[in-house]
C-alpha cells in the first residue's frame, strides 16, 4: 500500500464522490464540440484540399507526425442538456450543417468529409463547480483528489494541463519536506489556493 494516494480521474471524478463524498455537480456550457482524429491514407493525402494541409515544412492545427494524422475540431452552440455520458458518435450530416451555416470553405468540409464515421465525436462541453477541498474529511488524510478530478475547466480553456502541472508541483514540494510525515499532505490544498 502506497504512502499517499493521488486521485486523478479526471472530470467525471469517481474520486470526487468515493474520496470526498460529494454527488456529481456537472454544468452544461451550452456549447458542444464535433472532433475527430484519423490516419491519413496516401489516397487522402491526394485530395486537393487535404493535400494542402500535409506539407511537413508547414504546421496546421491538428496535423501530426509529418502531416500522417490529421485531428479537427469544431465548437459550436448547442443547448441540449445531457446525461454524465459526455461524447456521443458525431454525424456528418449536423457537422456540414454548423460549416454551411457560418459559411465554412470548401477545405474544411473536404476535411470532413474525408473524416471516418468511427471517429467522429460529439463532444458535450460541460464543467464542474469548485469543490471545497480536495482531502476526505480524515485527521491524516492520505489520499487527495487532483487535477480535473479537483478544478475543472472546459477543455477549450487550455487549463486541464496546466493545474495538473501545478498540482503535481506542490505536492511534490510538500512530499519532499515531509519526511514520511502525512500530515504534510493537508498543505498541499492550502499552496495551491495561494
Amino acid at each position: 500500500m502506497g504512502d499517499v494516494v493521488l486521485c486523478t480521474d479526471g472530470p467525471k471524478s469517481l474520486a470526487m464522490q468515493k474520496v470526498l463524498g460529494l454527488a456529481g455537480n456537472k454544468v452544461n456550457s451550452d456549447y458542444t464540440i464535433f472532433r475527430a482524429n484519423y490516419f491519413l491514407t496516401p489516397e487522402m493525402r491526394n485530395y486537393i484540399h487535404i493535400s494542402r494541409l500535409c506539407d511537413p515544412d508547414h504546421d496546421f492545427t491538428g496535423m501530426w507526425n509529418v502531416g500522417r494524422y490529421l485531428g479537427w475540431a469544431l465548437t459550436h452552440k448547442d443547448g441540449k442538456d445531457i446525461s454524465e455520458s459526455w461524447s456521443f458518435p458525431g454525424k456528418v450530416k449536423d457537422i456540414m450543417a454548423c460549416l454551411d451555416a457560418v459559411g465554412f470553405p470548401e477545405q474544411f468540409k473536404e476535411v470532413v468529409r474525408i473524416s471516418p464515421a468511427k471517429n467522429l465525436a460529439d463532444y458535450k462541453l460541460v464543467w464542474r463547480g469548485p469543490i471545497a477541498t480536495w482531502l476526505p474529511k480524515q485527521d491524516h488524510p492520505r489520499m487527495i483528489v487532483v487535477g480535473d478530478a479537483a478544478h475543472c475547466h472546459l477543455p477549450t480553456s487550455g487549463q486541464g494541463g496546466s493545474q495538473s502541472i501545478e498540482d503535481g508541483a506542490a505536492i511534490a514540494a510538500c512530499l519532499d519536506k515531509a519526511k514520511g510525515d502525512r500530515g504534510r499532505l493537508s498543505r498541499v490544498a492550502g499552496l495551491r489556493e495561494d
